[in-house]
């Protein structure tokens, strides 16, 4: 400040008149005073506010950026994962994942590789790379201190070798440069191809640290051959996300064109292979439509899963609100709370439910959906090549029957769950201290 009360000048409170009055009457009456005043004024603001000291500050501040620039660790974290495909689970994870290790660590900086770089670091306020662009890579990796492999199913070759390919070399490539490395919160497998066992093994035998997010990982990395390191069974991190506030549920809502008084049955399909079970959704969601129980459909991924669900009001005699705006995971969390059951394919749509404490039926498409099931306590799953209305019907008729039971259950398992998921931040944090 410039004017310090008895040194520089005299400070009063605002509006007290009396007050400036008797400091005005003390000023004119003594002389030395003044004096004192002004020297001292003239002084302190040479010393703290000329443009030589303005110089001086705005120099320390170019001083500290160029130093972050160049240090060679600047990254706490790289990230390696599904992300920047407009995926709403990947999202999630990654949101929990930088939320989590900033509870832990506030001053954690991340480095994120992602098929758009841009919407990574617009989304979520981090650096991000090109997941595609060795260079960019091999830059990250130099400039990074702990490789975090995950979350999502990445050590697995249904989806592709290509796929499982790339995640295991990132692995082996930030052990070589000296990174620590940590598989976080995967769900493994399945590794279907025999000539993809031995490269997975040696990757994952290579890492300081595995968690998994549940206990049917544990026996696929048995299967590969695994020795060490032991892994951690802890829980999916999107489990740790919160919904919005009461006054931005309202502005949701209102955005969506949804009555927040109401409950809805929400459906969260995809297509699969050669499996199109779109009719026999658009029977259930008339069903449920005519009985009351308005139904809206949900897309994980814009635009994959808009499809199905313009390709399931097509086949419709009632009308299917389609949510037909990429919401983000708190978004979607938010909405879930509001419905009375979830009818799911997609694993996040799952854990979304479970995060708000919502009733769920599964639709069984990869072991993934069958081993959250199993892990959450939870028997309403339906393999996919069993899909028809009655069986959906049925099952979830069965659910609402009990329905007040059944979330009682989730919200105590979402709440154990949601414990064991931030154990994933803290292992992370712990391999930064240990560095």
């Amino acid at each position: 400040d410039l004017v310090i009360d008895k040194v520089t000048g005299r400070l009063f409170e605002r509006g007290n008149y009396h007050k400036l009055s008797q400091i005005l009457l003390e000023l004119i009456n003594n002389k030395e005073e003044r004096e004192r005043y002004g020297e001292n004024i003239y002084k302190h603001a040479k010393e703290n506010f000329s443009s030589v000291a303005l110089a001086r500050t705005q120099l320390a501040i170019y001083e500290s950026v160029l130093r972050d620039y160049y240090d060679k660790k600047k990254y706490d974290f790289v990230l390696s994962g599904y992300y920047g495909f407009k995926n709403s689970g990947d999202d999630a994870i990654l949101e929990s994942i930088i939320n989590s290790i900033r509870k832990e660590y506030k001053d954690a900086r991340f480095m994120v590789l992602s098929r758009d770089k841009r919407e990574t670091k617009a989304l979520f306020g981090v650096d991000s790379v090109n997941r595609f662009n060795p260079i960019s890579i091999h830059r990250a990796f130099k400039r990074g201190k702990v490789l975090l492999s995950g979350g999502g199913s990445l050590i697995q070759d249904q989806t592709s070798t290509q796929s499982l390919i790339y995640y295991i070399s990132l692995i082996n490539y930030a052990k070589k440069l000296g990174l620590k490395t940590m598989v976080y919160a995967n769900g493994i497998g399945p590794i279907i191809r025999e000539r993809n066992l031995k490269p997975s093994r040696e990757a994952l035998e290579n890492v300081d640290c595995i968690t998994l997010r549940d206990p049917v990982s544990a026996l696929e990395l048995e299967r590969i051959g695994v020795k060490s390191p032991k892994p951690i069974i802890t829980a999916d991190p999107v489990l740790l996300l919160e919904p919005l506030s009461k006054i931005d549920e309202e502005k949701l809502f209102e955005r969506l064109s949804l009555d927040s008084g109401r409950e809805y049955l929400m459906i969260a399909t995809r297509r699969f292979g050669k499996f199109n079970i779109d009719k026999e959704i658009a029977k259930v969601a008339d069903y449920y439509n005519k009985k009351g129980l308005p139904v809206i459909f949900v897309p994980m991924q814009i635009p994959k899963d808009l499809k199905m669900a313009r390709a399931v009001a097509k086949n419709m005699e009632t009308e299917l609100k389609i949510i037909d705006q990429r919401l983000s995971a708190r978004e979607i969390i938010t909405l879930t709370k509001k419905c009375k059951l979830v009818l799911a394919m997609r694993l996040h749509s799952l854990i979304y439910s479970a995060s708000a404490g919502v009733p769920m039926v599964a639709i069984d498409y990869d072991p993934k959906i069958k081993s959250f099931m199993e892990y959450l306590g939870i028997t309403h799953t339906i393999p996919l090549n069993e899909v028809d209305s009655g069986k959906i019907i049925g099952t979830i008729d069965l659910v609402l029957d009990d329905v007040k039971k059944q979330k009682k259950f989730i919200e105590k398992r979402k709440e154990e769950l949601a414990s064991l998921a931030y154990e994933n931040a803290k292992i992370a944090v712990g391999l930064l201290e240990n560095d």
